[in-house]
């Protein structure tokens, strides 16, 4: 294994948790729209 423990990079974590705040934002807007709805 690599020896990454010593040394992470930012850049990677970063790609790690994109598309996490993607679904996040597509949660967040749908929720509005089912608030909306009635």
């Amino acid at each position: 294994m690599p020896n990454t423990s010593q040394r992470p990079d930012p850049d990677a974590e970063l790609h790690h948790f994109e598309p996490l705040r993607v679904v996040l934002a597509l949660g967040a807007l749908l929720l509005a729209l089912l608030l909306m709805l009635p």
